[in-house]
Protein backbone atom coordinates (compact mmCIF):
# COMPACT_ATOMS: atom_id res chain seq x y z
CA UNK A 1 0.00 0.00 0.00
CA UNK A 2 0.89 3.54 -0.83
CA UNK A 3 0.29 4.76 2.65
CA UNK A 4 2.68 2.41 3.88
CA UNK A 5 5.36 3.44 1.65
CA UNK A 6 4.77 6.67 3.02
CA UNK A 7 4.76 6.11 6.44
CA UNK A 8 7.86 3.96 6.50
CA UNK A 9 9.92 7.41 4.76
CA UNK A 10 8.17 9.43 6.93
CA UNK A 11 9.53 7.55 10.08
CA UNK A 12 12.75 7.13 8.61
CA UNK A 13 12.97 10.76 8.32
CA UNK A 14 12.05 11.63 11.66
CA UNK A 15 14.81 9.12 12.99
CA UNK A 16 17.25 10.58 11.13
CA UNK A 17 16.39 14.09 11.87
CA UNK A 18 18.05 17.06 9.78
CA UNK A 19 20.82 15.50 8.48
CA UNK A 20 20.12 15.96 4.36
CA UNK A 21 19.16 12.32 4.10
CA UNK A 22 18.40 10.50 0.27
CA UNK A 23 14.97 8.86 -0.52
CA UNK A 24 15.31 6.53 -3.45
CA UNK A 25 12.17 5.36 -5.21
CA UNK A 26 13.32 3.19 -8.31
CA UNK A 27 10.70 2.37 -11.00
CA UNK A 28 7.73 4.40 -9.50
CA UNK A 29 5.80 3.19 -13.31
CA UNK A 30 5.68 -0.57 -11.39
CA UNK A 31 3.47 1.46 -8.25
CA UNK A 32 1.44 2.88 -10.74
CA UNK A 33 0.95 -0.44 -13.06
CA UNK A 34 -0.57 -1.49 -9.09
CA UNK A 35 -2.94 1.27 -8.22
CA UNK A 36 -3.02 4.16 -10.16
CA UNK A 37 -0.53 7.24 -11.89
CA UNK A 38 -3.19 9.59 -9.45
CA UNK A 39 -2.12 7.79 -6.05
CA UNK A 40 1.44 7.92 -7.14
CA UNK A 41 1.45 11.17 -8.46
CA UNK A 42 -0.27 12.27 -4.70
CA UNK A 43 2.00 10.38 -2.93
CA UNK A 44 5.12 12.19 -4.36
CA UNK A 45 3.61 15.25 -3.50
CA UNK A 46 3.35 14.42 -0.39
CA UNK A 47 6.51 12.99 0.10
CA UNK A 48 8.15 15.94 -1.94
CA UNK A 49 6.42 18.22 0.51
CA UNK A 50 7.17 16.45 3.67
CA UNK A 51 10.75 15.73 2.44
CA UNK A 52 11.38 19.43 2.61
CA UNK A 53 10.41 19.64 5.68
CA UNK A 54 13.72 17.73 6.52
CA UNK A 55 16.11 19.14 3.91
CA UNK A 56 16.49 15.97 2.77
CA UNK A 57 16.15 14.53 -1.10
CA UNK A 58 13.91 12.55 -2.97
CA UNK A 59 15.57 10.61 -6.20
CA UNK A 60 12.64 8.79 -8.32
CA UNK A 61 13.54 6.65 -11.36
CA UNK A 62 10.97 6.50 -14.13
CA UNK A 63 10.94 5.02 -17.54
CA UNK A 64 9.27 7.77 -19.41
CA UNK A 65 8.03 4.96 -22.21
CA UNK A 66 5.76 3.82 -19.50
CA UNK A 67 3.70 7.15 -19.16
CA UNK A 68 1.56 9.10 -21.52
CA UNK A 69 2.44 12.81 -22.18
CA UNK A 70 0.40 14.50 -19.66
CA UNK A 71 1.46 11.81 -16.64
CA UNK A 72 5.29 12.56 -17.84
CA UNK A 73 4.35 16.43 -17.68
CA UNK A 74 2.90 16.74 -14.54
CA UNK A 75 5.73 14.54 -12.92
CA UNK A 76 8.34 16.74 -14.87
CA UNK A 77 6.15 19.95 -13.40
CA UNK A 78 6.31 18.61 -9.57
CA UNK A 79 10.31 17.81 -9.69
CA UNK A 80 13.64 18.51 -10.85
CA UNK A 81 14.65 16.30 -14.40
CA UNK A 82 17.95 15.18 -14.46
CA UNK A 83 19.08 12.48 -16.94
CA UNK A 84 16.25 12.91 -20.52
Amino acid sequence: RLEDIFVEIREFLEKAGNNNSIVYLECIERLITNTSFDSVFHLIQQLRDFISKYDSILLITVNPDTLDTKQLALLKEETHTYGG
